[in-house]
């Protein structure tokens, strides 16, 4: 996972304090009852292979649920647009955990797993939270023999900025990410700065300060050189940070991120577009295609894929433009 918000989601709610944090405001909570958010830990790789670090984030949280070891995991899958097979990938991906829980553990139960979705997209998540949306409503008779589970979507366009709960360093990523893709970030950007300037830790506030102009400087076009320097001003050490993140840093990181972002967004279309025609892309066509950084020949490849009768078809595409 290449994508700035994918780091920036890690590099923040892998802090034990914002990882408790976001389930603590975001859970129902009739769910938060059964859990001990003080035993949680952050499992790190345990149960990732390198065929789903591809394309799966490796955030597992392990907890202790009604008195048991249990695991809460949240997949962070950056997408502008509702992914109707969101459920599908993550049945894989528990599956996954579960098989190498069953290798790693001598206990014969399965633990519990919370697949929990971020979604910061500008129109609201409407592509449905169960596993049953996916199957042939024709075949209704038959569910009871389909495996069925519900994501729990935390969709940040449904919550305005008061309802956004949580510590100063959870709110300020999850208003960041919720405003990223939108034209009202330059307005908006004001009191994230406010709310990083409230923290009584100035340290843990400029770190957290870096953090979010380096993202920000990667994932949007909507800011330019001027906001940027207006925010640092309405922070107290504003000064001394832009004397340190010299002129260079913000011209070579806008140019750096913008062009990642545009890749990015790039290969996350081509693959909708994919999905759309022929289904869930297979793990070689997500990685040949994520092997191509140039945004005129992935445009050129989606041109081209309308004209394709199979996904084979369009891997040998994908693979003659690698050439």
């Amino acid at each position: 996972m290449t994508n700035p918000h994918d780091k920036f989601f890690k590099e923040i709610f892998s802090r034990k304090e914002t990882a408790v944090d976001f389930p603590a405001n975001t859970l129902p909570p009739e769910i938060l009852r059964l859990l001990d958010l003080d035993s949680m830990e952050i499992t790190k790789d345990s149960f990732i292979d390198e065929e789903l670090k591809e394309s799966f984030s490796d955030l597992l949280y392990q907890v202790k649920l009604a008195g048991v070891l249990g695991y809460i995991y949240i997949l962070w899958e950056h997408k502008s647009f509702p992914d109707r097979f969101t459920t599908f990938q993550l049945l894989k991906y528990m599956v996954r955990i579960w098989e190498l829980h069953l290798k790693q553990s001598t206990k014969p139960d399965l633990p519990v797993i919370l697949p929990l979705v971020l979604y910061q997209g500008v129109g609201p998540w409407n592509v449905g939270n169960r596993f049953r949306d996916l199957l042939d409503g024709a075949h209704e008779t038959l569910f009871s023999y389909a495996p069925d589970f519900e994501v729990l979507i935390h969709d940040l366009s449904r919550y305005s900025d008061e309802e956004i709960k949580g510590g100063v360093m959870a709110r300020v990523t999850l208003l960041a990410m919720k405003y990223a893709l939108r034209d009202e970030l330059p307005e908006k950007i004001a009191g994230m700065m406010d709310l990083l300037t409230s923290l009584a830790d100035r340290e843990k506030g400029l770190k957290c300060l870096e953090l979010l102009f380096r993202y920000l400087v990667q994932a949007t076009e909507k800011l330019s050189k001027q906001d940027f320097e207006r925010a640092l001003l309405r922070a107290p050490e504003g000064g001394a940070i832009m004397s340190t993140l010299a002129e260079q840093w913000f011209q070579e990181g806008m140019d750096k991120g913008r062009q990642e972002g545009r890749l990015s967004e790039s290969w996350e279309v081509t693959l909708e577009l994919f999905e759309a025609q022929f289904g869930v892309p297979s793990q070689s066509v997500v990685k040949k295609l994520h092997d191509i950084q140039s945004y005129e020949i992935l445009r050129m490849l989606r041109r081209q894929l309308k004209n394709c009768e199979t996904a084979a078809d369009f891997e040998h595409l994908v693979e003659k433009a690698l050439q």
